[in-house]
Formats: C-alpha cells, structure tokens, sequence
C-alpha cells in the first residue's frame, strides 16, 4: 500500500544538497487474529456460528468425519461434537477441524481472507489459498490414514491452518 506519492520531480543541481519529501510503503494491515477449534466448539463460538448462519455453509467445504465419510454438522451440539472429536488418525478428519475453525474465522470477519501467513514447506500464502487447498485435497481424499500417499500433503495443510487459528504465522 503506497504511503505517500509513488513520485517526485527533483531537480539535480551541482550547487547543494536538495530536500526531497519522505516516501513510503507500508503492508496494509488486514484482521489476522485466529480462534481454535475450542473457541468455536465453545458457548461463545457457538453463538457466533448461530449468528452467522455458518452451519449452512459447511457442506461447501467437503468436510470429513473419522472414517472418511463426508459430514456437515446441522446443529450447534452436533458441531461441537465433531470439533471436539475431531483427530488424525484420518488425517483428513483433522484438516477438516482446522479448516472449519479458519472458516468461521473468516466468515465473523476475525480472519481476513487476505491475510497471509509463512509456512516452512508452503511459503507466504494467503488464507484464501490455504483453504481453498484444503477444501480441494479434502474433496478428493477424504480418508488418510497412516501410510496414505496424500496423508503428509494433507498433514501440511493441517499445521499451517492450526498454527494461523493459533496465531503464530502471521506475517
């Protein structure tokens, strides 16, 4: 985001120094502040998903349960549940929590999309990206146990999206 003018006339002269105004650029600040998975299975969460409608939008992001079956909680105590639940011994049962709460997240305007994170593996992506890869290895892998070819892929994904839930790779 430009700061100030993105130019200026100077004019060169042997006889002295010439003052020439400040300049600047600056990274627009944009919402990145995260909440868990146990925020959004809490009373407050909760209310927030209510709020917001959110449960309607869950079947768009191909969201898996324990055996790889694609779910999408219909009520408030259902989607607790499937948070609390939620682990990797289907690693995609676990890219789906955390890929939830990023949803929410965005949705309540906590997240903006457009915030970007640092991954190790995946370098400075936006939230937009992130999820959208998420969504689209969920969608077509939706049960990855141990010893699955896509379960690291997917594990990746997990981690950036929990450690940006947990605010630790904003940039």
């Amino acid at each position: 985001m430009v700061t100030t003018a993105t130019s200026f006339v100077v004019v060169v002269s042997g006889c002295g120094n010439i003052a020439v105004p400040d300049f600047g650029l600056a990274q627009p600040l944009v919402a990145a502040n995260g909440h868990t998975i146990g925020f959004w299975r809490n009373v407050h969460g909760r209310a927030l998903v209510s709020q917001y409608g959110i449960l309607a939008t869950l079947p768009a992001l191909c969201l898996v349960g324990a055996n790889g079956v694609y779910v999408a909680p219909a009520t408030l105590n259902a989607w607790a549940s499937y948070l609390q639940n939620a682990n990797a011994v289907n690693m995609a049962y676990m890219l789906s929590a955390q890929l939830a709460a990023m949803h929410c997240n965005v949705i309540v305007g906590f997240v903006s999309p457009n915030a970007v994170i640092h991954d190790s593996v995946l370098g400075n992506i936006t939230i937009a990206n992130l999820m959208q890869q998420a969504r689209a290895s969920l969608c077509l892998y939706s049960y990855t146990p141990t010893g699955h070819p896509q379960r690291a892929a997917q594990e990746v994904l997990k981690t950036a999206l929990d450690r940006a839930n947990n605010n630790q790779n904003w940039l």
